[in-house]
């Protein structure tokens, strides 16, 4: 943003901002990963807003000191953003990795190209939304509240190196409405990965 604001507060704003500008005064939300973070933070900010909440491979205000210090020693990094905002074309490749069971096969000119086009643009916005992130942590003060409301969906991939199924499931103990549904096969990035299985999952929650 213009103003500097990293937060997940500032973000949650504007989507429901937008929203209520494209007419959408109550809605159905879903996020993945850092998305799914955004979403929760606004539906527990203004339960009145969202009526479902879907959250993707996304840990919520479970998410310790000790889930990021595994992050950091299984990817030898010193932050969580040199692993999600690639600093060259291989990074580019673990990302895919991280990202899939079984990554799609990509020539190291789509990987050069994704990295120039995707990863070289606002770096250290990008970077500052993941510090803010850290800060949060270690304040939980800030942090959403975990009594919420809305009936929530979490959807995990079972072999996910990011955020590891338990935390799915630690998150799915902590919320009082929560279901989760784990797709096998499948790592950070289940929707991409089994799209039919995904699309299921969440048609099925939304129409229950």
């Amino acid at each position: 943003s213009a103003s500097g604001d990293r937060s997940l507060f500032f973000q949650a704003e504007i989507v429901s901002s937008v929203a209520e500008h494209a007419g959408m005064p109550r809605f159905d939300l879903c996020g993945m990963s850092y998305g799914g973070l955004v979403a929760f933070t606004l539906a527990s900010r203004y339960p009145e807003r969202v009526r479902r909440l879907v959250m993707v491979d996304s840990p919520g205000p479970v998410y310790t000191e000790a889930d990021n210090q595994q992050i950091l020693s299984r990817y030898r990094v010193n932050s969580v953003a040199d692993v999600v905002i690639p600093k060259d074309p291989a990074g580019v490749r673990t990302l895919l990795e991280l990202a899939w069971e079984r990554p799609p096969p990509t020539p190291e000119f789509i990987l050069r190209e994704t990295w120039e086009r995707v990863f070289t643009d606002q770096v250290v916005e990008k970077r500052g939304l993941l510090d803010w992130l850290d800060v949060r942590r270690r304040q939980p003060g800030i942090n959403p509240d975990l009594s919420l409301e809305q009936r929530t969906l979490l959807v995990w991939g079972a072999n996910d190196p990011l955020f590891p199924l338990g935390v799915g499931e630690r998150l799915n103990a902590a919320l009082p409405n929560a279901s989760l549904f784990v797709i096998d096969k499948a790592r950070h990035a289940p929707n991409l990965e089994h799209p039919g299985r995904f699309n299921r999952a969440v048609s099925d929650f939304l129409r229950s």
